[in-house]
């Protein structure tokens, strides 16, 4: 049973589109931009995905994903 109750886990899910939409503005991008890769279901995805490797500590999940809050799919050609 992973060790993250629901209001933890939706403020972690928040955190981590907060990062993707200022990863999608940055380098050139809109804001447009940082709303599109925020609101992907990639993005979501790669954060659940990202919580699980680290073992449900949604401190390390988020050090980790500032490295990379946009997964290859949705970054940019």
């Amino acid at each position: 049973m992973p060790g993250v109750n629901d209001c933890d886990l939706l403020m972690y899910l928040r955190a981590a589109r907060s990062m993707a939409a200022f990863a999608g503005m940055c380098d050139g991008g809109s804001t447009e931009d940082g709303c599109v890769a925020a609101s992907r279901d990639d993005t979501t995805l790669n954060a659940l995905n990202t919580l699980h490797e680290s073992n449900y500590d949604a401190g390390k999940a988020l050090q980790r994903l500032v490295k990379k809050p946009v997964p290859k799919l949705i970054e940019k050609c």
